[in-house]
């Protein structure tokens, strides 16, 4: 088994030891979606110890190219925001001390324009690398999507299979 893979199960069989997340049953996410896997958000940040091996555990599976190249970390106001905090100050902590800080900013969701940053971050992150953290509450993953030419970062787009899932 290689480095990766390691890191991958134990972090999951530590998620599962601290019942963040649940493998085994059927899950009404409450946007439409069901699962079988739900992250709960109430244990993983109950213990700030745990969401700090959690982040850390994520930082070591990017590849190196987007550990260096990582300007902002956004995550959600309901959940993922502080899942993103902690990742942000993480990757700070893994960089020489020249290098410049990676920012934070926290989203928000509104039910006719989606994920939007304020237009204090947007100002402030304009043509930046974003990667986005979407916490517990969301259980999809994201991928950037900043869009072309600069301008605001994107919150991008949904991977999980699971998520896909329709009621």
């Amino acid at each position: 088994m290689d480095k990766r893979a390691e890191i991958r199960e134990k972090a999951l069989e530590d998620l599962q030891r601290s019942e963040v997340l649940i493998r085994d049953g059927h899950f009404d996410y409450g946007n439409g979606y069901h699962g079988r896997v739900y992250l709960n958000p109430h244990q993983l940040f109950r213990h700030p110890s745990t969401i700090w091996r959690f982040a850390q555990d994520l930082i070591d599976l990017l590849p190196s190219t987007l550990v260096q190249q990582t300007e902002v970390v956004a995550g959600p106001v309901t959940g993922g925001a502080l899942l993103a905090h902690t990742i942000a100050g993480l990757l700070d902590s893994r960089r020489s001390l020249t290098h410049p800080p990676c920012s934070f900013a926290p989203f928000n969701f509104d039910a006719s324009a989606g994920f939007a940053l304020r237009s204090f971050y947007q100002r402030e992150l304009n043509g930046k690398r974003e990667v986005p953290a979407r916490g517990p509450a969301h259980p999809s993953v994201t991928r950037s999507s900043a869009p072309e030419g600069g301008g605001s970062p994107g919150c991008g787009e949904t991977d999980s299979e699971v998520a896909r899932r329709p009621c």
